[in-house]
């Protein structure tokens, strides 16, 4: 299985930490600034860091871990590319924008999921 992550914060680092913990098979690629992706490819909580958010497009999971504003823009540029079954999942706390978005693109070619996480 290959996940990306988009957003190697608090919350998308933490993640990419809980899955390599877990099950380090599972090959991880992520999209940040080049200091924050070279330091999680030192610490081995990655596997792949993604040159472009487009990269992601071959991943079986695409985790958007950005603010609103920027997995509003991941989205679009996204759905059109990825690979047939994938699926797009954010971890932000707003969810009408992203919802509204998703309707108005009427994509039917992948599945988008709306988590909550719990700490």
């Amino acid at each position: 299985m290959k996940i990306a992550i988009l957003g190697l914060g608090l919350i998308g680092g933490s993640l990419a930490k809980a899955v390599k913990t877990v099950s380090p098979e599972i090959f991880i690629s992520a999209f940040d600034f080049p200091e924050v992706t070279a330091q999680a490819l030192l610490e081995k909580v990655i596997d792949e860091a993604l040159p472009a958010s487009s990269d992601a497009k071959n991943s079986d999971i695409v985790f958007l871990c950005l603010p609103t504003e920027f997995s509003l823009i991941e989205i679009e540029k996204l759905a059109p590319i990825v690979k047939p079954g994938c699926i797009v999942t954010d971890v932000c706390s707003v969810k009408e924008a992203l919802q509204t978005k998703w309707d108005v693109m009427k994509i039917q070619i992948l599945s988008f999921l709306k988590m909550r996480f719990i700490f």
